[in-house]
């Protein structure tokens, strides 16, 4: 800026009503760090709400009765005492309980009877039959 000896009257006299030369400071420094924190927060929020939304379960179905009778059917086929019937029933009820939790936690879902469902969920039973199969075949069991 030219200094005010090389400046006409005129001019001299309009520089001095002008004010003074914009620094950035005072209510634009505040200004621009609000505008930039509501920027953060916004992104934040933004990827809460899609991490919270991934972490809601599905729910799936099993027709638990259809798996607990077929079991029933084939400990009644086979002539056992009480004692070996009691026996078969905690280990197909043990199997039971392991292949639901493993397949509700490989698949991320949370299990419920079919008839507790609406339509269109998805049905995990073949799964947990299968699982139980497994887990009745390993030694020991």
């Amino acid at each position: 800026m030219p200094s005010d000896a090389t400046l006409p009257e005129e001019s001299r006299a309009q520089a001095a009503d002008a004010p003074p030369p914009a620094e950035f400071g005072g209510w634009r420094l505040l200004a621009c760090a609000v505008l930039l924190n509501a920027g953060i927060a916004a992104v934040i929020a933004a990827g809460f709400a899609k991490n919270a939304a991934d972490a809601v379960p599905r729910i799936a179905s099993v027709r638990l009765a259809e798996l607990v009778s077929e079991q029933v059917d084939d400990s009644v086929r086979i002539d056992v005492g009480a004692e070996a019937a009691a026996r078969e029933a905690r280990v197909l009820g043990q199997a039971l309980e392991q292949a639901l939790h493993t397949v509700a936690l490989r698949r991320g879902v949370v299990l419920l009877p079919v008839r507790s469902v609406a339509a269109g969920a998805l049905d995990v039973t073949a799964e947990v039959e299968a699982e139980m199969a497994r887990l009745l075949a390993e030694p020991g069991s």
